[in-house]
């Protein structure tokens, strides 16, 4: 089995109020629910990658957050992808403001210089919370929690690296530090 890496917005200031969103809902029908540490926003997924690639990412990811100011995040509520009934993913919808948009922007050029392809589909910021639907026989409610609409600062990304047979299963390699 090969070693995936993504890059990403750790989102541990956020991970009790997830975790309470879990637990009120029935994840029993998830064939697969996040562990509250693997909780984060994707920016980039890379999926394979050289010593050579993720060197030259480094540097220009450490580039790029010299010149970018801590921002905060606004979690919306929960969505899904796929049918709304019985769907792939549930996650934590996360506003789209121009911060996270300019962010999101940067590391995708830092990628695809670095050699790696950009993801064709439109950038949707979720946090997800379980995925995999189970049971073909069984439907989600519509009575979806709340989540708090609160603001979390963002000060940092990360390069992850996927580790499937693990719990947590997403693996911090280097933490680049925005500028102060």
């Amino acid at each position: 089995m090969s070693t995936h890496y993504f890059i990403a917005i750790s989102v541990e200031g956020l991970n009790s109020e997830l975790k309470t969103v879990q637990q009120t809902l029935d994840t029993s029908l998830f064939k697969h629910i996040v562990h509250p540490e693997d909780f984060h926003i994707t920016l980039m997924f890379l999926g394979k990658a050289t010593e050579e690639q993720l060197s030259d990412l480094g540097t220009r990811l450490k580039e790029i957050t010299r010149n970018i100011k801590p921002f905060e995040i606004i979690p919306k509520g929960i969505g899904v992808f796929g049918k709304q009934s019985q769907p792939r993913v549930l996650y934590v919808d996360v506003e789209k403001g121009k911060s996270l948009e300019r962010l999101h922007g940067l590391v995708i050029e830092s990628c695809e210089a670095a050699g790696f392809k950009r993801d064709p589909r439109e950038y949707r910021p979720h946090i997800t919370i379980a995925k995999k639907w189970k049971d073909p026989e069984k439907h989600i409610g519509r009575n979806m929690p709340e989540i708090k609409k609160e603001t979390h600062e963002i000060s940092s990304i990360e390069l992850y690296r996927v580790a499937p047979l693990e719990k947590p299963r997403y693996k911090c390699v280097e933490r680049y530090e925005f500028q102060k």
